[in-house]
């Protein structure tokens, strides 16, 4: 019998102000819950921006060392080639041409070695 009481006295503007009294305590409670989680979301979003921004950066990088590598790799074997097929055998013999293109050879290679040792900062 006095269960029953208690919970006919919970029904009436006692216990909707309890009610009450919960739901706003909850409801802030949540809030300041998900606001902190939302500034945590946003801290990290933050991080993986500036993370992004930088492997953009690289990957810019990376194309212009291979762009670089690439082009003086094709030169250097062209002349190679061109070496290989019309000089002679001694460098006493070679023409004004062909010292040139091992002067460009040489300074293709020396390009293609400072190229290869580059390093990309990510």
């Amino acid at each position: 019998m006095a269960a029953g009481e208690a919970l006919l006295a919970l029904s009436g503007p006692v216990g909707w102000s309890i009610a009450v009294t919960i739901a706003v305590g909850a409801g802030l409670y949540a809030r300041s819950s998900n606001r902190a989680d939302a500034e945590a979301a946003v801290a990290k979003a933050d991080t993986l921006n500036e993370r992004i921004s930088k492997i953009r950066a690289s990957r810019v990088e990376i194309r212009r060392l291979f762009n670089a590598t690439e082009r003086h790799g094709d030169k250097a074997l062209v002349l190679l080639a061109q070496l290989q097929e019309k000089a002679p055998e001694s460098y006493e013999q070679f023409y004004a041409f062909q010292k040139e293109w091992l002067t460009s050879l040489i300074d293709h290679t020396r390009s293609l070695s400072h190229l290869l040792n580059q390093h990309v900062q990510m």
